[in-house]
């Protein structure tokens, strides 16, 4: 009986070769893209489950209240927190610092060249928290000098078939040209790309110890709490925060809290770091599975619809079946063994297709995955299983219709009743709900392109362009110099030093006053130390008042004097020295007027310049405040250069590097590459919409396609009547488009509020926004008629075109 049902599903699906072929492609790309979907979501969930203790393992916060409702939450907390904890509650086992950064290394000290790696710098108790695998060497610290433990891809790349254990080799540091040794003393398995601590090396140093500060100063770092087992985390972070609450006597940071954030939720929930470089969005996971869930039903739904038009021309054949004896049951099992033929096809397909894009989507997200459909054999189950429910959930509902016939209205070919109307009614409803799923993405797609589009074009307050950045250095009292050497180049405009971050938006330093408008608030003012040229060459805009000039005494900031001055001098230095501000600073400070300490801050503001958005736009501007000092010598150096000479004078200021800083690292990038860094989730879902919409469009137009197909192959005879009364081919075309035409047009309706509530909730991680528009629902329904009409109008022109002789020539 297996055999037969086999034999019949092959002998269908050969003779109706066209509806074979839109069943099979629409399955495939929807389980393929849900293979893909799956496959990068289980690794976005994956990140840092693999290490031993990770239920236990706790990242610390520092949550600071800034005012009613407002708190800025920080990675970064009291490095003397983890001892004074660790003597008062025994639920903390044991703690480690560790903090992602970077090496300039090179195989000896003399090399000018070197390679730029990540590294994990942390203390002796890292190891003991994560559990990194031995390969050769030893964990534990070796004589007085820098460690480093190295993973086996680096030894492989570096040292191939040598033994680097024991060896030293060199680091350039950014603040000195003397180059630090490092002693290796082991080796590891390489940590797994599936988590936040990504690193191809690690700075193993001597713990820190410095006592918790009661007014909330002092050294400020990552810290990595393990947990005893089973700990009531919600208990034991009450405990600590009454008792942090108790320690600490300075009024103003009443309020501030310690938070531990779960190892397991930091990849996906860490959108207020801005320094961790390695994280995801859980926003993205849901969106991309959402998706990949959609294009999955819109492919079931073009097998279904095809599937029911398709059956009443066999009823003859399920009549003559159920006349030889055969049960309704036997006769649903035949068209689910048919189901499950069009899948297993369908399948062996997406498999293919799988692998072959497999490496493309390891480029898209940066990194290869951990686990794979051919890399973890746990993979299969699913897929199999998957595929066993959708056959069977698919082909159900049309082998339910289909042997639920009368024989002998099967054998007349007469259809009546309730089973006449409901296949039909239930294809537009899906044929409806494929649309209002592409005219869904379709509009995403267009929102996020405007947002994005607005965050390239947005003035940011100075100029992006022809900007070059090199990140923090120690200039060791040679800044002069290597200013003059640049400013010789033709083809530099200005250069600057400047303690601006634009990877993070942080600055050289910041303060927390009372909010002059809101007693009860806080405001956190960012400070950027930068020389005279700072405002010149970012473009900055000035609205009000002069620039700083090394020409007055009062505007040179020298942090080093500060540092030495007793209270009574500082408090009137800070009463006499001059400042910038940016517009929303003096808004937010209430200064109204130039040349007059700012209240609660002290400090003189001498002009105001036009806002620039130092952070990235999901950020509020907050108070900025520029001060100017020529002898600045721990920063970062911007160099503005002719528009179109990019590459040349790259080179020529390489040259310029090397003749001040002949053994240093030369790394340089342009500010508009640092600030699209800043947006790669969002470009990546920009990029995922627009692959989602043409796909789900295509594959709901072959469904509209193959529907209109079966339509005028069975009105083929009523075209005929028609045209030989003289209906013209306009008019067929429009009898046959108006009703699939229309559900698209309400499909559109149904997509406006549902695509325009979810965009709304996306653009929210965004600081400044568009507003959407009208326009954007009406182009994207405008692009989903049009392919629905193409898809509709080549089939029902042909139709119309036929030769009436030959439509009525069996009559």
């Amino acid at each position: 009986m297996l055999k037969n049902y086999l034999k019949t599903a092959w002998r269908t699906l050969v003779k109706n070769k066209l509806f074979s072929f839109i069943n099979i492609f629409s399955v495939t790309i929807g389980l393929c893209t849900g293979m893909l979907v799956f496959t990068f979501v289980k690794d976005e969930l994956s990140y840092d489950r693999f290490w031993k203790r990770a239920d236990d393992i706790y990242r610390v916060l520092y949550q600071q209240k800034m005012g009613e409702g407002n708190l800025m939450l920080s990675s970064s907390s009291p490095l003397g927190l983890g001892p004074e904890l660790r003597n008062r509650f025994p639920e903390l086992e044991d703690f480690a610092q560790a903090t992602p950064s970077e090496l300039n290394l090179k195989l000896t000290a003399n090399n000018a060249e070197g390679i730029k790696i990540k590294t994990l710098r942390g203390d002796t108790s890292l190891p003991r928290i994560f559990d990194f695998t031995l390969v050769a060497g030893s964990l534990q610290l070796v004589g007085e000098q820098n460690n480093l433990i190295i993973t086996e891809s680096l030894k492989n790349s570096v040292f191939k078939d040598k033994d680097p254990v024991g060896l030293t080799v060199y680091n350039m540091p950014t603040w000195e040209s003397k180059a630090t040794p490092y002693h290796i003393i082991a080796v590891v398995k390489d940590i797994p790309s599936n988590t936040h601590l990504r690193a191809a090396a690690i700075e193993l140093e001597r713990p820190r110890r410095e006592a918790l500060n009661k007014e909330g100063g002092g050294t400020y770092t990552q810290v990595y709490f393990l947990l005893k087992p089973k700990t009531n985390v919600a208990v034991f972070q009450e405990k600590i925060n009454k008792w942090y609450a108790a320690f600490i006597d300075n009024h103003s940071r009443t309020g501030n809290s310690i938070l531990l954030q779960p190892l397991k939720d930091i990849y996906l929930h860490s959108d207020f770091d801005a320094a961790l470089e390695t994280k995801g969005s859980y926003r993205n996971v849901y969106i991309i599975a959402c998706v990949g869930i959609l294009v999955l039903i819109i492919g079931c739904i073009n097998f279904v619809n095809l599937t029911t038009a398709r059956l009443f021309k066999r009823y003859k054949e399920t009549g003559i079946r159920k006349i030889l004896g055969a049960e309704r049951k036997q006769v649903l099992y035949g068209f689910l063994i048919e189901a499950g033929l069009f899948f297993s096809f369908s399948a062996l397909l997406a498999l293919v297709l799988f692998f072959l894009l497999l490496p493309a989507l390891e480029s898209f997200i940066g990194h290869p995955l951990q686990a794979t459909l051919f890399s973890d054999p746990f993979f299969l189950l699913p897929f199999l299983i998957t595929i066993i429910l959708l056959s069977f959930f698919t082909g159900i509902y049309p082998a339910w219709v289909l042997s639920g016939f009368k024989p002998a209205d099967n054998l007349r070919g007469r259809i009546s009743g309730l089973f006449s109307a409901a296949p039909a009614r239930v294809r537009q409803v899906l044929v409806f709900i494929q649309f209002v799923i592409a005219i869904s993405v379709l509009t995403a797609l267009i929102i996020a392109s405007r947002q994005m589009h607005y965050i390239n074009t947005k003035d940011i307050g100075y100029q992006k362009d022809n900007l070059l950045y090199i990140g923090l250095h120690s200039w060791e009292g040679k800044a002069p110099v290597l200013k003059n050497e640049l400013l010789k180049i033709n083809g530099v405009q200005q250069v600057s030093f400047a303690g601006w971050y634009p990877e993070t938006g942080s600055t050289t330093m910041s303060s927390t006053i009372d909010n002059p408008l809101k007693k009860e608030e806080k405001i956190k003012i960012s400070q950027i130390v930068a020389d005279f040229d700072f405002i010149k060459t970012l473009d900055l805009q000035l609205q009000s008042g002069r620039e700083l000039s090394a020409a007055y005494g009062t505007d040179a900031y020298n942090q080093d004097s500060i540092m030495r001055m007793n209270k009574e001098d500082y408090m009137a230095y800070i009463k006499s020295h001059a400042v910038m501000v940016t517009a929303g600073t003096a808004k937010q400070l209430n200064i109204r007027h130039m040349n007059e300490p700012i209240p609660g801050f002290g400090f003189v503001p001498v002009g105001v310049l036009k806002d620039f958005y130092r952070e990235s736009l999901f950020q509020p501007l907050s108070p900025t405040v520029i001060f100017a000092d020529n002898q600045i010598d721990y920063s970062n150096l911007f160099i503005r250069v002719s528009p179109g000479r990019g590459k040349e004078l790259v080179r020529q200021i390489h040259s310029a590097w090397q003749k001040v800083y002949p053994s240093r690292l030369f790394d340089v990038q342009w500010v508009n590459d640092v600030l699209a860094k800043q947006y790669t989730v969002q470009y990546k879902q920009q990029t995922l919409f627009m692959l989602f919409s043409i796909v789900m469009l295509c594959v709901a137009a072959m469904g509209v396609f193959g529907l209109i197909v079966h339509a005028t192959q069975q009105r083929e005879k009523e075209i005929g009547i028609r045209k030989v009364l003289g209906a013209s081919v306009t008019g067929i075309v429009q009898l046959l488009t108006k009703n699939m035409l229309l559900l698209v047009v309400l499909a559109l309706l149904t997509a406006i509020p549902l695509s325009g509530w979810a965009m709304q909730e996306w653009l929210q991680v965004f600081a400044y926004r568009i507003n959407i528009q009208w326009w954007m629902f009406a182009l994207a329904g405008f692009i989903a008629v049009l392919v629905a009409l193409l898809a509709i109008s080549i089939q029902a022109v042909k139709a119309a075109s036929i030769n009436p002789v030959q439509s009525l020539r069996s009559e």
